[in-house]
């Protein structure tokens, strides 16, 4: 696809899936890659963690793994920056872009991850900005925003309807989500934040753990799935990230393109 494209410049026509990991259990990542994979979507997967697998899944089914790495103090990734990315490179040797953990940014962090040859950062959040698009910085990394995250949803008290959703307007529409809500059927913050406490490891939670803990009425499961029906009426794209760079890099091979090529007008 085009920048223009991937931007809607001129109607809605493409959204960008995003999933933040966050130390899920495998049988709540696996149920997103089913679903996506039976649809023939692509997305992009930010890892935090080893998931068996996954590797092979995701790639069979179209879908790219990002790293998701934590960089806050007393992260299990890692003491510093550079051991925290090593760790996850280890783990998924091919990632080839960033979201960090809590958004957490500086131009320092930046630079590393520049050295360390990824192309592209995704932990920009511009919640329901208008005419959003991918930025090529200086150091060289494109940056990419999404504009939607389903735990903002859940602060904010939206609702759990595809039209709450800031789909109307052009620009870039890089929605995320993680499994473990989405597996929770979320309605409110606090459920998660029950289902983790006291837990010793999400990581080896069972389908028996989360059970009583979903919640069976309309929340985010019920909106993801919503979502994906209308990807499928609407005849709307999907794509990974490492898409919205490459298209922003053909964009900017014309001479004098600035580093935002498009204009909405």
């Amino acid at each position: 696809m085009t920048l223009a494209a991937l931007c809607n410049l001129h109607a809605l026509g493409a959204v960008g899936l995003t999933f933040d990991l966050d130390w899920a259990p495998a049988f709540t990542v696996n149920a997103v890659v089913d679903a996506l994979a039976a649809r023939g979507l692509r997305a992009t997967l930010f890892a935090t963690h080893p998931v068996e697998g996954l590797t092979a899944r995701a790639h069979a089914a179209g879908l790219e793994i990002g790293l998701h790495p934590n960089f806050g103090p007393g992260s299990t990734h890692g003491a510093t920056p550079e051991a925290v990315l090593d760790r996850l490179q280890n783990w998924y040797p091919e990632a080839r872009g960033i979201r960090t953990h809590s958004l957490i940014q500086s131009s320092p962090l930046l630079a590393l991850m520049a050295r360390r040859g990824f192309a592209w950062d995704a932990s920009l959040m511009l919640e329901d900005l208008p005419c959003a698009q991918p930025i090529a910085s200086a150091l060289g990394l494109t940056r990419i925003p999404y504009v939607w995250g389903d735990a903002s949803h859940l602060s904010a008290g939206g609702a759990f309807e595809v039209s709450a959703l800031p789909l109307g307007t052009p620009g870039l529409k890089v929605l995320n989500f993680h499994p473990l809500l989405l597996a929770l059927n979320a309605e409110a913050p606090g459920r998660y934040g029950a289902f983790k406490s006291g837990r010793a490891s999400l990581e080896r939670a069972t389908p028996a753990d989360l059970g009583p803990h979903v919640f069976l009425g309309q929340g985010l499961r019920t909106l993801f799935e919503a979502l994906l029906d209308a990807i499928a009426d609407r005849g709307l794209r999907t794509y990974t990230l490492s898409e919205v760079a490459a298209a922003l890099a053909i964009a900017r091979e014309t001479p004098g393109s600035p580093r935002a090529p498009l204009s909405f007008r």
